[in-house]
């Protein structure tokens, strides 16, 4: 009997596993190169699925984006409306929500490629994005290149490099807000977001955040990670302004 319930168990665990294989097996995860590549190739018979919020959508997206929020409570309702014919290759902001859509489509029976890293690992692959609202077709500058813009001039410019899980960032947040409605005649207040703008904090090797940076005619003149007080900002504005 106990051989029995053992070789039944057994049976069980491989079908199980082979189960999970099988539906593994029907999602490809690509490089950045190879998600680019493989999609231009078979674009006729392809859809580029964007499974971020329309917000995020609306200020970075790569070109040709179909977007469909996998945190809608009718995204599997939305994917009805897909070709199941045709492959559908789906990307995020960092790859965790396109792994939950990409299940979600699996298991209504497409066939699913997978951008490894999200637009993360597309932007630091230096591929290129669309900046323009999807409505109006009005180009938008990203963060990078408004940075890049601004640092050129002048006026003095205070980069805030934070993330939105930084519970430091969110406590300085306030002030930082007030040093950009109260000292907008003496500069300029950027803030960048590292988990967006990965390859601007690698080059300026922001490794601990929040980091407030000054600049003014391409020139950094300061850096400093850590918690700023309202006065200490007000400070550094006064000595470089």
């Amino acid at each position: 009997m106990k051989k029995i319930i053992y070789l039944f168990i057994l049976s069980s665990a491989i079908l199980s596993f082979q189960s999970c294989s099988q539906k593994n097996s029907q999602i490809a995860n690509l490089s950045p190169q190879e998600f680019q590549s493989e999609y231009q190739k078979e674009s006729s018979n392809a859809i580029l699925l964007d499974v971020r919020t329309p917000e995020e959508f609306s200020v970075s997206r790569i070109e040709g984006a179909l977007n469909m929020d996998v945190s809608n409570p009718d995204f599997e309702k939305q994917i009805q409306t897909l070709d199941k014919n045709k492959t559908i290759y789906v990307y995020c902001l960092s790859g965790s929500r396109s792994k939950e859509a990409g299940d979600i489509l699996a298991k209504q029976g497409f066939k699913v490629k997978e951008l490894n890293q999200g637009l993360l690992g597309w932007r630091s692959s230096s591929l290129p994005t669309v900046n323009t609202d999807p409505v109006t077709g009005e180009r938008r500058l990203s963060a990078s290149e408004k940075f890049y813009e601004e640092i050129k001039g002048e006026k003095l410019v205070m980069v805030d490099f934070y993330a939105d899980w930084c519970r430091p960032c969110k406590m300085m947040e306030p002030d930082v807000n007030r040093i950009k409605e109260e000292r907008a005649d003496d500069v300029t207040v950027l803030k960048i977001n590292t988990d967006n703008e990965v390859a601007l904090a690698e080059k300026y090797k922001i490794t601990g955040i929040p980091t407030l940076m000054l600049f003014k005619n391409n020139e950094a003149l300061y850096y400093q990670s850590g918690l700023h007080t309202y006065e200490q900002i007000n400070e550094l504005i006064n000595k470089y302004k």
